[in-house]
């Protein structure tokens, strides 16, 4: 076994420990903590209020339809074709709807 005594820095205090004294520490070191973590079996988790919202709306997606590839398609030949226009009204309206919708969902810090 090759040590390189380039990488070694005072904090070693002059002790090299070999692979077999690291093994057993870490042991040693692992015991207490599991010890702790079984001693506490009243952790719980509790879910925010905004987590709830979340996960209701996540219900509610997928319970919508999958993507329609007909319409998609038919969307898509309209805009090559240059027959899609879009109604600036109507998308501000729309956006201004969502947003309305999403308001509370996130607080803003």
């Amino acid at each position: 076994m090759a040590i390189d005594i380039n990488r070694l820095t005072p904090s070693h205090n002059g002790k090299i420990s070999s692979a077999s004294d690291n093994k057993s520490s870490a042991k040693s070191s692992a015991s207490p903590a599991a010890s702790t973590s079984a001693a506490t079996p009243s952790d719980k988790v509790e879910v925010s209020e905004q987590a709830k919202k979340l996960q209701d709306i996540q219900v509610s997606l997928n319970a919508q339809p999958e993507i329609n590839s007909a319409k998609v398609a038919e969307i898509k030949q309209a805009i090559a074709e240059g027959r899609y226009h879009v109604d600036p009204e109507k998308l501000a309206s729309n956006i201004a709807k969502l947003e309305q919708q999403l308001d509370g969902l996130i607080d803003e810090d």
